[in-house]
């Protein structure tokens, strides 16, 4: 009888690939960067700092887009030849 050995962070890796983990992550990567954008806009920004906060909500955003719009992976259908 075989015995299956699984290495010790397997279980992990499995999570990381999961497809919602990369949604959630591109969602929290928005949020985060535009936390940040808004903190440093607070402070005051010049209009080099403004360029480079709108290009980095754009790519963030663009992620995000990316990866929910993602299509499925395709399933090879098996047929039954009996």
């Amino acid at each position: 009888m075989a015995r299956s050995v699984q290495r010790p962070g397997a279980s992990m890796f499995k999570l990381l690939r999961h497809p919602q983990a990369g949604q959630y992550a591109s969602a929290m990567l928005v949020c985060v960067v535009g936390a940040v954008v808004g903190r440093q806009a607070g402070l005051g920004m010049d209009q080099d700092q403004w360029m480079a906060a709108a290009a980095s909500v754009a790519g963030s955003i663009l992620v995000a887009m990316l990866v929910h719009g993602r299509p499925a992976p395709v399933r090879e259908q098996v047929r039954d030849e009996r």
